[in-house]
């Protein structure tokens, strides 16, 4: 069984895909089961880890009924990742030197994979 996705999920693993080389297929599986791992994380203690951005605590109020359907009610909060506080105050300061070398690091082997095959 898949998770059904909504638009922003499906262009997300596109992207991903392009930017990655690896088919959309791999990158749907890698992301269901990182949100499989942050549920996990939730029953353990409320908080579910968001990779590189950190983390959503969560806390359960009730549920309520949309449409006939069932929907908890939920009071969050977020506590940002030392790397993402890093990353976008460079960005604020004007270097992407952080983002440029990763996208560097990550695009150009699989440009070269691409073309060498």
């Amino acid at each position: 069984m898949h998770l059904k996705l909504n638009t922003f999920e499906k262009s997300l693993i596109q992207e991903l895909s392009i930017l990655s080389g690896y088919s959309q297929s791999i990158v749907r599986e890698v992301l269901e089961f990182t949100f499989i791992r942050q549920v996990e994380q939730y029953f353990v203690n409320q908080k579910m880890p968001i990779p590189f951005l950190g983390e959503l605590g969560l806390t359960y109020k009730g549920d309520t009924y949309t449409d006939g359907e069932k929907e908890a009610i939920l009071e969050s909060s977020f506590e940002f990742s030392t790397l993402l506080k890093r990353v976008v105050g460079d960005i604020e300061d004007g270097d992407i030197t952080l983002i440029k070398d990763l996208l560097e690091q990550k695009i150009k082997p699989a440009i070269s994979s691409i073309i060498n095959d």
